[in-house]
């Protein structure tokens, strides 16, 4: 082990790699702790097969912290909704209204424009590794483990240990390439039953995946 790389707070030195605080006027500080081995699960399929609903409970009985792709391109169409639009932008793109043509889009879809806007636009236009690095920096901001509850692209899968594929559930028209899923998975979810077959199904593959429950729940 090396000693801790760390910044002065006030009197105290912080080392934010392994979390140790200690004197500025010590002259022999500790050395870094080994940083915690966190897991990464994605969950992979299409539209409205149950990702959220099962990110959610591996949030609260596992203590994963949710992280969504598309939520960068979700505020970018908030913003452009609520403040240029019709208004009422939390139904236009978090709600019911996703799928409906919307006047300040070109009477497009929310849906299509997150579609295209983070594929044509950020993948193509910017860079493929747009969306990744953004989530990168996300994941290297916490220490919890982290379920990425919509995985699109073979490069977003690389962000993960494991990857949950969900089926038989969803869908929507078209061919777009994000909707084309990804080549590898570590298990496959048949969503043909109850939100509570999930959760039971999700309990019995967990030590199969290393996941341990979150004993601090209620």
């Amino acid at each position: 082990m090396t000693q801790c790389k760390a910044i002065q707070q006030s009197d105290e030195m912080f080392c934010a790699a392994c979390g140790l605080r200690w004197d500025v006027n010590d002259m022999f500080p500790p050395e870094c702790r080994p940083a915690p081995k966190r897991m990464v699960i994605g969950i992979t399929g299409p539209a409205g097969a149950g990702k959220s609903t099962l990110a959610a409970y591996m949030s609260i009985a596992y203590g994963f912290e949710r992280l969504d792709m598309a939520l960068p391109l979700k505020m970018m169409l908030w913003e452009l909704i609520e403040h240029y639009g019709p208004g009422d932008a939390d139904r236009w793109v978090f709600g019911d209204k996703k799928d409906s043509p919307c006047p300040v889009l070109g009477h497009q879809s929310p849906r299509y424009a997150m579609q295209t806007l983070g594929t044509e636009w950020g993948r193509d236009c910017i860079s493929t590794d747009l969306w990744v690095n953004t989530a990168r920096n996300q994941i290297a901001a916490t220490t919890s483990n982290v379920v990425i509850e919509n995985i699109r692209f073979d490069n977003e899968a690389a962000l993960c240990d494991r990857i949950i594929r969900i089926t038989d559930r969803g869908g929507i028209e078209g061919e777009h390439s994000s909707e084309n899923g990804v080549r590898r998975w570590d298990v496959s979810y048949s969503n043909v039953g109850t939100v509570c077959d999930m959760h039971a199904w999700f309990d019995y593959v967990a030590p199969l995946l290393e996941v341990r429950a979150n004993t601090s729940r209620p």
